[in-house]
């Protein structure tokens, strides 16, 4: 089991964020890479996170949750490709 001790503890007011996010309906499948997923599948998944991103609210607050606790999977923010 991986040692997750350094992430944000539970406490409301470093996760309300994501319950004032608009855009928390969307299907989460498109902010994370499928098995196999290449070329135009990819950039076109990609490309419609992205536009979904841009509307939502909390999009700082999204990627510097990603940053804070090194997220390695996902497009957090309307980041991918970003190696943190």
């Amino acid at each position: 089991m991986p040692d997750t001790g350094w992430l944000p503890g539970p406490i409301l007011e470093e996760w309300e964020w994501q319950f004032a996010d608009a855009g928390r309906d969307a299907d989460p499948t498109l902010f994370f890479l499928a098995d196999g997923e290449r070329g135009c599948r990819r950039a076109a998944r990609e490309v419609t996170a992205k536009a979904i991103c841009r509307r939502r609210p909390v999009r700082r607050e999204c990627a510097t949750h990603a940053l804070a606790t090194r997220e390695p999977h996902g497009g957090w923010g309307g980041m991918f490709g970003v190696r943190l």
